[in-house]
């Protein structure tokens, strides 16, 4: 017989059970809805702080790269909208695309400093959404033209925070799971079964922990996602220094491979990049153009971002640093300055020419006429031959200068390269025989057809076989190398002779500039604009005393 007090005892359990059930469902409740805003709330801050750093680093940045941007960071299934508005609620950019600057109603941005968070219902489904400022310097808001930053009178005016980003998540599966929690535990209840009700318990907190830790997961891969496909270098690091982010791009410019870089002082792991390290260890916002000693001995110019990493109550924590290889830059600019300065030469060299020439033919007609006055034998009549022939070669200067002011245009057409220097060594086959030069040809069998002005390019050979015979040695070498390489005839011209001192490699294209004793220093120039011309590329390898080689590159014919 069971004992009265039995039931009582088990219905004291059950109802305390059920008290207890109701408490713990409550705590986890709480608890599941402070990780829910926790969580949403830290993606949206990690995409707010991504998206102001992206921003920062373009100074001419506009709404609809703004818009771009956004558009391009919603594929995360849990992100319903992202959205860009000013302090009046006007749109400025918008991840769901079309037309900008509506208003938005039913919202409250008055005495936002930091951020406010919520969950609303639209359309049937539950929102968390996230507001807070978004912080632009001062540059950026003049360079966005927005009407709200000029005045009447023309003049801008800059308002501390005149944006706030808003990020909508879709919170259904969070509302869904708790709804479902309270569902178990009732059911759980009226059983007053203590191991149903416990594995219930166990097994949704469980859930929940998976649920939760695949949510952090996914948002970890999600930003890891967006610091690695960058094409500029990233680095963040602690208040101390130490290296907690560092993408592959960063590794490789700094040429950190196979170091281990986590947790690492960021003055340890560059300590020859002085400029880096002042800049990353400051509390300021920067961005500037510095030259990085890397621990090889190489050097690297960098366009160099720091941004401050706040927490939720706007507390530094460290420092984001995003930075960009400028060496391709730096070579277009040297590129274009000597454009420039070639083609200022170039007219001046015109001009010069232009007002010499005259003067000059005057004087070769009157010492041909006194030439003829005198005796063949008479010394009179060999200093007027001096004349006229030192007017010939201030005439072939004179030529010189305008072959290099005003090449005429190339008329391209398919020419066989081989032929064109089978030409040109038949053309200063005296002096090759007379220093005895030993002349080697060789070539892969290709075609070599390239889209080439025949007659400008057997300007360029003559050019520089002669040169090459001015450095060589009696009984020296000369080699010409044919070959194809991608959409590309290759040609290099390569001599044993005393090559070229290091410190004038880089001036030997410059106009006037030259080594020899009786050089007008325009051979190598013109060389370099017919090859310009030609959209093709010369570049030159040489030592002192150990020969020269030129590598010229000329489109193929199709």
């Amino acid at each position: 017989m069971i004992n009265s007090k039995y039931p009582k005892i088990i219905t004291l359990i059950s109802f305390l059970m059920i008290l207890l059930l109701g408490f713990f469902t409550y705590l986890n409740y709480n608890r599941e809805r402070e990780l829910m805003f926790n969580n949403l709330t830290q993606e949206g801050l990690a995409i707010s702080n991504i998206m102001e750093t992206f921003v920062r680093q373009n100074k001419n940045v506009n709404f609809e790269q703004i818009q771009t941007l956004f558009k391009s960071s919603v594929w995360d299934t849990l992100i319903e909208q992202i959205i860009l508005v000013d302090d009046s609620l006007t749109v400025k950019a918008n991840s769901a695309g079309g037309k900008l600057g509506w208003k938005l109603i039913n919202i409250n941005i008055s005495g936002i400093k930091k951020l406010r968070t919520d969950i609303i219902k639209f359309n049937n489904v539950s929102i968390f959404r996230l507001i807070k400022p978004f912080y632009l310097d001062n540059k950026q808001i003049v360079n966005l033209k927005d009407s709200s930053t000029v005045s009447p009178g023309g003049k801008t005016k800059i308002a501390a925070i005149p944006y706030y980003i808003l990020i909508s998540f879709n919170a259904d599966e969070y509302v869904s799971a708790r709804k479902e929690d309270l569902l178990r535990a009732f059911g759980s209840g009226t059983l007053l079964l203590l191991l149903l009700i416990s594995s219930i318990y166990f097994i949704i907190v469980i859930q929940k922990y998976n649920l939760l830790n695949r949510s952090l997961i996914k948002m970890k891969n999600y930003a890891f996602n967006i610091v690695e496909s960058m094409p500029n270098g990233l680095i963040s690091i602690d208040k101390t220094g130490a290296v907690k982010t560092i993408n592959k791009n960063a590794i490789k410019l700094l040429g950190l491979a196979g170091k281990r870089v986590k947790n690492k002082l960021i003055t340890e792991l560059i300590p020859s990049c002085e400029m880096l390290k002042q800049l990353v260890t400051t509390n300021e916002i920067k961005n500037e153009q510095i030259i990085c000693n890397l621990a090889d001995g190489s050097s690297i110019p960098l366009s160099v971002n720091t941004r401050r990493l706040l927490n939720e109550e706007a507390k530094m924590i460290g420092n984001v640093i995003i930075f960009s290889d400028l060496r391709e830059i730096k070579i277009l600019e040297k590129e274009i300055e000597r454009t420039e300065r070639l083609a200022s030469m170039g007219r001046m060299a015109a001009g010069i020419a232009h007002e010499i020439r005259n003067p000059l033919s005057s004087i070769k007609g009157l010492a041909q006429y006194l030439r003829n006055k005198f005796d063949k034998k008479s010394e009179s009549r060999e200093y007027a031959t001096v004349m006229i022939n030192e007017v010939d070669r201030l005439n072939r200067v004179i030529q010189d200068m305008l072959n290099f002011a005003k090449p005429h245009e190339p008329k391209l057409l398919p020419i066989n390269i081989k032929e064109i220097i089978s030409h040109s060594l038949r053309l200063i086959e005296t002096e090759l025989n007379t220093k005895k030069v030993n002349v080697i040809l060789k070539d892969d069998n290709s075609l070599n057809i390239a889209l080439a002005d025949s007659d400008l390019l057997t300007q360029v050979f003559l050019n520089l076989f002669a040169n090459a015979i001015d450095a060589i040695v009696v009984g020296g070498l000369l080699q010409i190398s044919l070959s194809e390489k991608d959409n590309f005839v290759v040609f290099e011209i390569s001599d044993d002779g005393k090559g070229i001192k290091n410190e004038n490699i880089s001036k030997i294209f410059d106009p006037f500039f030259t080594s020899k004793q009786n050089g007008t220093g325009l051979g190598l120039a013109i060389v370099y604009r017919i090859i310009e011309y030609h959209n093709g590329e010369i570049s030159v390898n040489s030592k002192q005393d150990n020969g020269t080689t030129f590598i010229i590159k000329l489109p193929k014919s199709n």
